[in-house]
């Protein structure tokens, strides 16, 4: 690639140096513009390179008078607003010999005693008003304390102080002498300090030098090109921020604008856009995503000549949009590699990138059509390639991302970001885990050379671990090794989930001489791993799933009522994690999951001695239903006694007589005694996640507090929200993650935290409910006792909140069965024979009475929000609809079978909303001033606008012959049963189970063809529609949606869906 000046080298200089010398050339080149106030309509004042330099000599003589000049780039620490006060001190602290460093204010004491202690930070600046938390870490770390005065006085007041500071050093001399320190996010642990040299901040200068190659303009040459005046909101002590306010106002001849110092909103952006303080912006992809939602900021973009973004993706629904209206230009860079030289794009490719031979980057090949950009290292690049500063023993730096390559041959050198190489193993069952510290506990082990975790897709963990040499070369000596390793194992279990342990005949020791194939992070790589020994661990998997079969208990029916239960106890305690258990404990309650209870209905099966049970087999659903040893022996005596288990006389009597009894166990004697504070319980849920996104996104909601079971909930939360295409960092001071007990009267909270929030919080989102639909009413109780401590909390909180219950419309599905009129109403239904069977509806519906009574008699500001069929998200590619659904899992085993039902009986009414959809529903109404009535509020969340089944079928059709390669037959629903009912009968592993999803809905499947079901309720929505817009604008389900969910679900591409 050829430099535009061949003397390009020559003209190099360090950022001091460079500001100097501009500062004589053209002094009067304005070079950065600031607010006048925290109102857009004060407007901006233009600052020159004059200005700027003279204030950095001011600061330098301030620094080198208060406190000496440095002499072995010493490091100086500074913290204070969000200003340019941020570059001046950079570049003064720099002349006078320290190196900066950037910390945080969200960082806790341990975080910054860490980074204080690693960078020998002796010294901190900040404005005579210390930022909040601040103040114990100069105390308690006994540092030297500088009052670094405001941008106004640098630029205005100090005057008398202005005299040049020299700053003599060449670009060879000091190039790479440290001159700036940030440190990572620390998401997952301390934050870690990362020193960066100068050359870093002359990169901008060096690629202004390599305007093009091979004809192709670079993104930089169309910056200086185009010029004008950039909106620049990015947070000045972030490392994005700092490079590019040096990089747009010194080099490339753009003037970052700095927005006034509020809360940056896309209402905030929008008003600048419109004000014509801007002819370009750079705005975070967070904000563009709701600028994409508004009509009228999308017309604002229109004003000007570009709009830039960085640092995350940006969803393909807002890219198309924004794009009608602005050119859209992507900049690539990361912290690690440091900024990318790139080549402009055409602007229908805004989403891809592609770079010079200066980056040197390689997409390497991954799995299936995705690769991973790495950055090669190449001799005489050495100032290019910025990142091998910071890992100079590297030759190369993967980046993490996973990449798709154009689909047009002609521009195969472009590529789109759609994802992260990530470490977390997500389980068959949606259970995610971080194997991480698993893997690192089990490497403490002396004679273990390293190990990795796998599992995906499974049911449970394993792991495989590479012994130190001779340590397992015979199988006695492995036999050995396995029991002198499995107490650490263990100690690796007592840290992570539950469904996350590993059982000793999953801990897998590789043979003699074969090893784990390394990563260049110097891991073990997992899916090049899980490829080579797929055999050693199906095996494993496959031996594992037979054990589960034998047991030491042989189920004797015959015996008294009490040693039957003796006998069920002990199955029961041997199949799962749960160490004792009363005869009237429920199972579920005491963290029985699915995956146990298939296993235990195998295990009673093959531990019985009476024919006639043996025969028939124990299946789930009668755990499900009977999910305490009392009656779970009960039932097994009651099937041995008699030909089969027909529903009692008086079920419908002891159905209703438990429901009522449970509102009564749970309800209280209630006596008659702006930003947006929010709590949500469950953020980690699926529908939990897009609720956290979009209260993030909402700038009127000031503080979200997050309630979890857990106490990672806010590392599950970000890989969570990673893969589902939502914001995977959350901002400390505004999202706040608690881990609360629904079964305490004070939520599990520490007093402070109790009393603090009562104080605070306006809103209540009550989305935590176990899903679990074969789970019997009292199997709830915890759930149930959560919204009754909730209900507590708000009648004794400061600003009364409002409660907002996610329900479900099971509480009122059969509302026609029941002998009622018309559509469902939006009310409580007083006649508990409307609501659905089954522990879950009839719990929401214990819940739905006691919210009613505390609206009623003690003044709670509550609304139950019915939900009804979530469907998959359609405003990005990730994010998926759960897999263990009944439609998810009807479509796999239709491909399985290789037929497809044309008809699907009463679940052929499609009024499903989609699930970032729901979430906005939610916050509509939020948002909705209520009026005080008679009755609680009640809103039905379904679609409107119900569609056909049938509209559906030929696209699911099209999608699974094309994914499976076979013709898919359409069926009758009668006829697709039946094939799944044979297919069960075929089966007889739990891993031949687990492969076979059907298999274990095959009871909701049957009750689907059963005509004494049959419930097609219509819905009201009137109210809900009124309250909320998203609601009134959701489309029907389209083909379209279809065919994304089926891609989320891994069944090839889809067609590029139109959103709501």
């Amino acid at each position: 690639m050829r430099p535009s000046d061949p003397n390009w080298k020559g003209k190099l200089k360090l950022l001091p140096a460079y500001l100097d010398e501009s500062a004589k050339k053209d002094p009067n080149r304005v070079i950065a513009a600031i607010a006048n106030g925290d109102e857009v309509s004060l407007g901006f004042r233009d600052i020159t390179v004059r200005q700027f330099a003279d204030a950095v000599d001011r600061a330098a003589w301030y620094i080198h008078r208060e406190i000496g000049p440095g002499n072995t780039f010493e490091t100086l620490t500074y913290v204070g607003p969000n200003d340019l006060c941020y570059p001046i001190i950079a570049i003064a602290a720099g002349k006078v010999g320290y190196k900066i460093f950037y910390t945080s204010t969200r960082n806790s004491f341990e975080a910054h005693k860490s980074l204080m202690q690693a960078t020998d930070c002796k010294i901190i600046a900040t404005p005579s008003r210390i930022p909040a938390g601040i103040a114990p870490v100069i105390d308690r770390l006994k540092l030297r304390h500088l009052v670094f005065p405001g941008v106004l006085h640098w630029l205005y007041e100090a005057l008398e102080e202005t005299r040049p500071y020299n700053f003599d050093r060449s670009f060879d001399q000091g190039r790479l002498d440290p001159f700036m320190v940030l440190h990572t996010s620390g998401s997952t642990g301390i934050p870690k300090p990362m020193v960066f040299p100068y050359s870093m901040y002359s990169t901008p200068q060096l690629f202004s030098f390599f305007p093009e190659e091979g004809g192709r303009r670079t993104v930089i040459q169309f910056f200086i090109e185009k010029s004008g005046r950039l909106l620049s909101p990015f947070p000045m002590f972030h490392g994005a921020g700092i490079f590019l306010f040096f990089a747009f106002g010194l080099h490339w001849n753009v003037i970052p604008v700095l927005p006034p110092t509020r809360p940056l909103t896309a209402q905030l952006v929008d008003e600048i856009h419109s004000s014509g303080a801007v002819t370009c912006s750079m705005v975070p992809p967070a904000i563009l995503e709701d600028i994409a939602m508004d009509e009228k900021m999308l017309k604002n973009l229109e004003r000007l000549d570009y709009l830039t973004y960085s640092s995350a993706p940006l969803s393909f629904e807002a890219g198309e949009k924004l794009s009608r209206h602005v050119r859209l230009v992507q900049q690539y860079a990361q912290t690690e590699t440091g900024f990318l030289h790139q080549f402009l794009v055409d602007p229908e490719d805004f989403r891809y990138v592609s770079y010079s031979s200066l980056s040197n980057i390689e997409f390497q090949h991954r799995y299936d059509d995705l690769h991973e950009p790495v950055m090669v290292k190449k001799e005489g690049l050495e100032d290019f390639q910025i990142g091998f500063l910071l890992e100079p023993s590297s030759n190369a730096i993967a980046m993490r991302d996973l990449c798709k390559r154009h689909p047009d041959p002609e521009k195969g050198d472009l590529y789109t970001v759609c994802g992260r190489l990530d470490d977390v193993i997500v389980f068959q069952n949606g259970e995610k885990l971080n194997p991480l510290t698993m893997e690192d506990t089990v490497n403490q082990h002396p004679g273990v050379s390293s190990s990795l975790v796998v599992g995906h897709g499974r049911f449970q963990a394993a792991v495989l671990v590479e012994p130190v040499s001779d340590r397992a070369n015979t199988p006695t000596a492995t036999t050995n090794f396995l029991d002198e390793l499995w107490p650490t194992v263990e100690l690796a279990n007592r840290d992570c989930p539950a469904h996350g342990r590993i059982v000793k005949e999953l801990v897998l020791i590789l043979p003699p001489n074969v090893s784990l194939i390394m990563s260049e992070k110097g891991r073990p790589s997992r899916p090049a791993n899980a490829k080579l020994f797929e055999d050693l661990i199906e095996n494993a998997y496959r031996r594992a799933s037979l054990s589960n079969t034998v047991a030491s208990v042989e189920l004797n029916l015959d015996g008294s009522d009490e040693e039957v239960r003796d006998q069920v106890r002990q199955l029961v305690l041997s199949t799962t994690t749960v160490e004792s258990l009363g005869d009237e404990e429920d199972f579920y309650t005491n963290g029985v999951d699915s995956l146990q209870t298939v296993q235990l209905s195998r295990l009673l099966t093959a531990t019985l001695n009476n024919k006639n049970v043996k025969d028939r087999g124990i299946m789930p659903s009668l755990i499900y239903e009977n999910s305490t040893i009392t009656r779970l022996s009960s039932a097994l005596l009651a099937i041995s006694r008699a030909e089969g288990h027909a529903i009692p006389k008086d079920f419908a009597k002891q159905r209703s007589e438990g429901i009522h009894a449970a509102i009564a166990r749970h309800m209280p004697d209630f006596g008659l005694d702006h930003k947006r504070v929010v709590v949500l319980t469950g953020s980690t849920g699926s529908l939990g996640s897009y609720l956290l996104e979009a209260l993030i996104s909402d700038s009127k909601v000031e503080r979200i507090y997050c309630f979890n079971r857990t106490s990672d909930a806010a590392d599950r939360q970000a890989a969570g929200n990673s893969m589902r295409g939502l914001s995977g960092q959350f901002d400390p001071a505004r999202v706040v993650f608690l881990r609360y007990d629904v079964s305490r009267q004070d939520l599990g909270l520490d007093p402070d935290t109790y009393t603090k929030l009562s104080t605070s919080v306006t809103d209540i989102i009550d989305n935590a409910w176990a899903v679990n639909f074969n789970r019997t009413l009292s199997s709830f109780d915890n759930n149930i006792s959560g919204v009754r401590h909730l209900i507590a909390f708000a009648r004794k909180s400061a600003l009364r909140p409002s409660l907002f219950f996610t329900s479900s419309v099971g509480t009122a599905r059969r509302w026609w069965l029941a002998g009622n009129e018309g559509p469902a109403p939006e009310d409580v239904v007083p006649d508990v024979d409307a609501v659905e069977f089954g522990g879950y509806p009839e719990s929401k519906y214990v819940a739905e009475k006691l919210l009613e009574s505390a609206w009623t008699h003690a003044g709670v500001d509550a609304c139950i929000l019915r939900v009804g069929q979530i469907a998959g998200p359609i405003r990005s590619q990730k994010g998926r609809w759960n897999e263990q659904e009944w439609l998810p899992t009807l479509i796999s085993c239709s491909g399985q079978l290789g037929m497809l039902p044309v008809d699907i009986k009463d679940l052929g009414v499609i009024d499903w909303i989609p699930i970032d959809a729901v979430a906005d529903v939610i916050i509509d109404l939020m948002h909705h001033r209520r009026e005080k009535r008679a009755r609680i509020p009640v809103y039905n969340l379904v679609n409107p606008r119900p569609e056909a089944w049938e509209k559906l079928v030929p696209t699911i059709q099209k999608v699974l012959t094309r994914s499976t390669g076979h013709e898919i037959r359409l069926v009758s629903y009668e006829e697709w049963l039946e094939s799944l009912i044979k297919v069960e009968s075929t089966l007889e592993t739990d891993e031949e189970l687990k492969r076979n999803r059907g298999v274990t809905l095959l009871d909701f499947f049957r009750g689907v063809a059963d005509a004494r079901n049959s419930s097609v309720t219509r819905w009201a929505t009137g109210k809900a529609q009124e309250a909320s817009k998203t609601l009134r604008d959701v489309d029907a389900v389209k083909p379209e949606w279809m065919e994304l969910w089926m891609y989320q679900w891994g069944f090839g591409a889809f067609k590029e869906p139109n959103g709501l």
